[in-house]
């Protein structure tokens, strides 16, 4: 039930280990966030805004574009 606060930067597993959280994660303040790693999500997920890929993509299953969205495929 209590916080930790802290004013500046945080190293975690400087040396190895992990870290795990078991509760809602926020990035606030529309902060930038840079993940250096691979990032695998096992649910479903969602973006309220736009996607952007800048590389190759990859879809291994169905692509449904829903609600009569147009849609613009070139290639």
């Amino acid at each position: 039930g209590d916080s930790l606060i802290a004013k500046n930067n945080v190293l975690l597993n400087t040396e190895g280990g992990s870290t795990i959280n078991y509760g809602p994660f926020t990035v606030a303040n529309l902060s930038p966030t840079l993940l250096t790693g691979t990032l695998i999500v096992q649910k479903a997920t969602t973006f309220n805004t736009s996607l952007t890929v800048e590389g190759p993509t990859d879809l291994n299953n169905l692509l449904n574009v829903n609600k009569m969205s147009p849609t613009k495929l070139t290639g």
